[in-house]
């Protein structure tokens, strides 16, 4: 997950009417439901066809697929066409598939948080935030 905001906006949120919280206690929350309920049968429907439409485009382009078909010529596992890329890897994707990695992988002893700002952020107060996906 990457976002940017503005860095006064990471913890609190002043300038926010409902709650006042900032970009991280909201993304942990995110998570956290994420992890409990994993997503809809819709939201997956949606990705697909995101990622289906980005295929569609970069079929259209030659340096895309150069770039494709070197890497697995190089690896030797040229054994899927780029075209069918979408039909063979994201295509047959179920919601308890995506249910499995989301509880496997977002967990607090695999995330990694990187800040890059100029001043120093409160390391503590943001992994206590973070400490409620243990």
């Amino acid at each position: 997950i990457e976002l940017k905001t503005d860095p006064a906006k990471l913890i609190y949120n002043t300038t926010n009417k409902n709650d006042g919280r900032g970009v991280i206690p909201i993304l942990v929350e995110l998570i956290g439901n994420l992890i409990q309920h994993g997503i809809t049968h819709h939201e997956l429907e949606v990705a697909k066809g995101n990622c289906k439409g980005k295929t569609l485009l970069n079929i259209q382009s030659m340096d895309i697929l150069a770039e494709y078909n070197g890497i697995h010529a190089v690896l030797g596992s040229n054994d899927v066409n780029f075209i069918k890329v979408y039909d063979t890897y994201i295509a047959p994707i179920t919601c308890k598939q995506i249910h499995s990695a989301i509880r496997k992988y977002m967990t607090y002893d695999r995330l990694m948080v990187g800040i890059v700002h100029k001043d120093a952020i409160p390391k503590n107060k943001i992994e206590s935030l973070f400490q409620q996906l243990k």
